[in-house]
């Protein structure tokens, strides 16, 4: 199974859980988080089926347009492999009737997501919390919660630029977080992005994860799902922070 960097290791963990060889490829953030197509050439053999992308994607934010996607398609179609986008493009039930569907829902009760029963229906009148909180909840709900992600985003995006170590090339897109670049070589006492975020939580109670963590060596993640005040202290201690370890000229 090949996964992409940054990335979750819990998805890599069950991956192993399943006896399945684990191969990676990276995400550049160079080119707004593009897949690395070369990469992936080089990864597949004859029993690679299928490529399957997620977008948007999380912890980048990207959202791959469709002429991208189209560049994508025709990487698996030189492979001669599946690609996929989602379950619902299976016009004529081949994932159905090879079993895939039934292996992924399977695969439901390994993460630590919601519990099944949280996610979908059993039957028409057991239905999943979450069908009926998505079914039932006011349109003007939903566009608060858009409205406030954007404004997290550009607050995150703009604040990050007054940070000299720290880097943000893409403005998420389509997710609750951002991926921040650390320039280690700007600090006078930080070893690296775990030393800095164990620092920052301490000296001012601001919480980030350590990019190694996904992948990523000195790299950060930063949860925008806040409100945008909140959003705007934590990143203005983490600007405070960042100036008093910054090494003197």
């Amino acid at each position: 199974m090949v996964f992409y960097r940054p990335g979750y290791p819990l998805y890599e963990a069950c991956a192993g859980h399943s006896h399945l060889e684990v191969r990676r490829f990276d995400l550049l953030p160079e080119k707004d988080w593009e897949v690395d197509l070369d990469a992936v050439e080089a990864l597949a053999d004859e029993n690679t089926v299928a490529l399957v992308i997620i977008s948007p994607g999380s912890p980048c934010g990207n959202v791959f347009p469709y002429q991208y996607l189209q560049k994508i398609a025709e990487t698996a179609r030189k492979l001669g492999i599946m690609f996929l986008v989602g379950l619902s493009q299976d016009p004529n039930g081949i994932l159905q009737k090879s079993g895939i569907v039934n292996s992924i829902k399977g695969y439901l009760n390994i993460p630590s997501d919601p519990a099944t029963f949280v996610q979908h229906s059993g039957s028409a009148t057991n239905q999943g919390t979450v069908p009926q909180i998505l079914g039932k909840t006011n349109e003007a709900f939903f566009s608060k919660i858009v409205g406030m992600l954007r404004e997290a985003a550009e607050i995150c995006y703009n604040k990050i630029k007054e940070i000299p170590c720290g880097t943000c090339s893409v403005k998420p897109q389509g997710s609750m977080s951002v991926m921040v670049k650390l320039n280690i070589s700007l600090l006078e006492d930080t070893n690296d992005d775990m030393d800095f975020s164990f620092k920052l939580a301490t000296e001012e109670s601001v919480v980030v994860l350590p990019g190694k963590s996904l992948g990523m060596k000195n790299w950060l993640r930063i949860s925008i799902g806040i409100e945008p005040s909140i959003l705007e202290d934590g990143l203005g201690r983490m600007k405070s922070f960042c100036q008093r370890h910054a090494k003197k000229r």
